[in-house]
């Protein structure tokens, strides 16, 4: 599969280290990106970084919301390239904004870990899905892969009030 102008791309965890570096590539090869995030403030942080991106098309990825706005700015013919970095009912959600012949990059491992079930279902209309396990870039044959975009991350620090915050945020 190649990623071609034009192209409609979903990414969740788009304020993450992987989700700036899937925007970056997305913006320069000119896709039409959609976005989620789990706050106001990192929707706030992506727009200041990448200024093409339209806010109307950065969502919520605290709940399911993102995809009714993913649905309703395709006209419900959803996304060609998904990039999921979250779980459960999130990963899911994001699996239903794939539209026909798409492709899903799951690069959170959890559910596959904890066997979770995610629906065969959600593969209908020729959708694909694939997990992907990122520490491969790493390995020394791969080094060209590392070549191709380099746009440093920029590092935001937010302030957490309480533990559970933190743990829910790296789950």
């Amino acid at each position: 599969m190649q990623l071609l102008k034009g192209m409609t791309v979903l990414v969740v965890g788009g304020a993450g280290a992987l989700g700036q570096a899937a925007l970056a590539v997305c913006t320069a090869l000119g896709c039409t990106v959609y976005a989620a995030v789990s706050d106001l403030r990192k929707k706030h942080f992506l727009l200041k970084l990448f200024p093409t991106l339209d806010a109307n098309k950065i969502g919520n990825s605290s709940d399911i919301s993102f995809k009714d706005m993913v649905l309703a700015g395709t006209k419900n013919q959803r996304c060609d390239v998904v990039i999921n970095c979250a779980t459960g009912t999130i990963c899911e959600a994001a699996m239903q904004c794939g539209g026909r012949s798409s492709i899903v990059f799951n690069v959170n491992d959890y559910d596959l870990q904890e066997n979770l079930s995610f629906g065969m279902n959600k593969l209908t209309d020729e959708r694909n899905f694939m997990s992907v396990n990122m520490s491969y870039i790493f390995e020394p044959e791969n080094v060209n892969i590392r070549k191709v975009y380099y746009v440093p991350c920029k590092i935001i620090i937010f302030i957490v009030k309480n533990f559970t915050e933190v743990r829910k945020s790296l789950i």
